[in-house]
């Protein structure tokens, strides 16, 4: 039995399109990685720089859709007066440096001076975190994280930092930046987001 078709005329040529194997490959290997603001997944062990670390201040406002929480991070020359935005709501925090096994790597924000046991469980995990493969999960009726080491720390070997660690200001910088990505460093007044927070047209 045959099946007669038609072929179809396409007006793109795949030629256009197509990326050479080269180019691919050297792409995977050009030092490219994303930095997510947060804590690892449930079940992913991860290591804390022992040493990295930056304080600063973190501004969470309301997402479009009304559910996800937008983090910016706010430069510390501006004032009160200039973005309305409080105190309270652009909360200091210590950012930690987190590295899965899979090598996703997380900023972490810490609150080192809180009482609030999600928050010293968090200084915990990544305590733990330091010295050894651990991993946080939330014990929601307990209010706190369960931290647990893996148990086989040599078959998880060795953990690679990145590069950024060891170039200085420059490295946390960009780091930061992959984090909070350009849109998310709020440098004036007239940032999208301190619109927003006023209720002036963005």
């Amino acid at each position: 039995m045959t099946t007669n078709s038609k072929k179809l005329a396409s007006p793109f040529n795949l030629d256009d399109f197509l990326v050479p194997v080269e180019e691919f490959e050297a792409a995977q290997t050009d030092g490219y990685f994303e930095v997510s603001i947060g804590k690892p997944k449930r079940f992913e062990y991860f290591r804390a720089h022992p040493v990295w670390q930056f304080i600063g201040r973190i501004f969470e406002i309301d997402g479009d859709n009304g559910l996800d929480k937008e983090r910016y991070l706010l430069a510390q020359h501006l004032m009160p007066e200039e973005t309305e935005i409080t105190d309270d709501e652009a909360r200091l925090v210590l950012l930690r440096l987190l590295v899965t096994i899979s090598g996703k790597v997380y900023l972490l924000p810490t609150f080192p001076t809180s009482d609030n046991e999600w928050h010293k469980s968090a200084i915990r995990a990544v305590k733990s975190g330091e010295e050894a493969w651990t991993r946080m999960s939330s014990m929601r009726a307990e209010g706190r994280y369960l931290v647990k080491e893996a148990e086989d720390q040599q078959a998880l070997g060795e953990v690679k930092w990145p590069d950024q660690v060891d170039q200085g200001r420059e490295g946390m910088m960009e780091l930061l930046q992959r984090g909070f990505g350009t849109d998310g460093i709020i440098t004036n007044a007239d940032h999208p987001a301190v619109r927003r927070h006023k209720g002036l047209a963005r």
